[in-house]
């Protein structure tokens, strides 16, 4: 019992600071961006603008919920952002972000 409490406090200690790397506000994101969050979430995913995705974001998302791991990445296709993912583009994007469908 005390063998579970205590892994489960460190894989908290684990997981707390890569949630505290995504966006809570826009100005998380690059110029032209938003963050985007998912319903009940404090923290959320940069999209839209020149640059979305994890891969230009100074403090990428990291969901340890999504299975493919693909949540947050820059994306063309939604085959790009497997499985329960759809890649979000606004308008006239050539790019999007991978998000939860």
């Amino acid at each position: 019992m005390k063998k579970n409490i205590v892994f489960t406090i460190i894989l908290l200690c684990l997981l707390i600071p890569k949630f505290a790397n995504a966006c809570a506000f826009n100005l998380d994101c690059n110029i032209g961006s938003k963050c985007m969050k998912p319903s009940g979430s404090l923290y959320g995913y940069c999209v839209g603008g020149m640059n979305p995705g994890n891969s230009n974001d100074k403090k990428p998302a990291y969901n340890p919920f999504d299975m493919t791991g693909k949540q947050g990445n820059t994306c063309s296709w939604d085959l790009e952002c497997g499985i329960g993912n759809k890649c979000y583009k606004p308008n006239f994007s050539l790019y999007g972000t991978c998000l939860p469908r």
